[in-house]
């Protein structure tokens, strides 16, 4: 198999996968808490995620080449 097929396979499968953890997951939040348990937790853990991203990704756009306009 070519390495284009792998990458793409990685990709597909890797949303996948997420896809399955959260779902079981988000079952076993909900039976513990509430309904919205999931939808809450799932809102704290992406700001999380912003927030870790925010500052590599400012800094990565700093060093980028601006075009003039």
């Amino acid at each position: 198999m070519s390495s284009h097929g792998l990458g793409l396979r990685r990709h597909v499968a890797a949303p996948a996968g997420g896809a399955a953890i959260g779902l079981l997951l988000g079952g076993l939040f909900a039976g513990l808490w509430s309904i919205t348990a999931p939808f809450w937790i799932a809102a704290v853990v992406m700001a999380a995620i912003a927030g870790f991203a925010w500052r590599p990704l400012r800094e990565a756009n700093e060093l980028s080449p601006r075009e003039a306009g």
